[in-house]
């Protein structure tokens, strides 16, 4: 994390931060994932998930979406997984969601692969402006 974009992130948000483990995460982004405008929402099969969590149409456009349970921060790898798997899911945008938040290196690396990473700032951001 760049010192400037710490300057922003000083709370952690703890309603998020109560989830503890991978499928309570999943399962509050699935209740999350609608009241943002997303529709068509899906949970592909494991053998065919190739890293994908989920699978949602937001303004007909297809989006999957790699979720990482991990309070810590997240690097390079699930980027790379997921940019591999947009073309077998057939989707526009790739978006990485973590609960916690991304190495320097890992939003440097999101920017060529052309992937969207949400942290648990940006879900907090979300979540107030959804007045949740």
């Amino acid at each position: 994390m760049s010192f400037i974009s710490s300057l922003f992130k000083t709370r952690t948000p703890k309603h998020i931060l109560e989830v503890r483990n991978q499928k309570e995460f999943i399962n509050y982004f699935l209740e999350l994932l609608p009241l943002l405008g997303y529709d068509s929402i899906q949970v592909p099969e494991s053998k065919y998930a190739h890293g994908v969590n989920v699978v949602a149409k937001k303004d007909g456009m297809r989006c999957a979406f790699k979720i990482v349970f991990n309070p810590r921060e997240v690097g390079t790898e699930p980027i790379s997984e997921l940019a591999a798997a947009l073309v077998f899911h057939k989707a526009k945008i790739g978006i990485v969601v973590t609960n916690g938040a991304f190495t320097e290196k890992a939003e440097q690396y999101s920017n060529i692969k052309r992937i969207n990473l949400w942290d648990v700032y940006h879900l907090d951001k979300l979540e107030t402006r959804l007045n949740l």
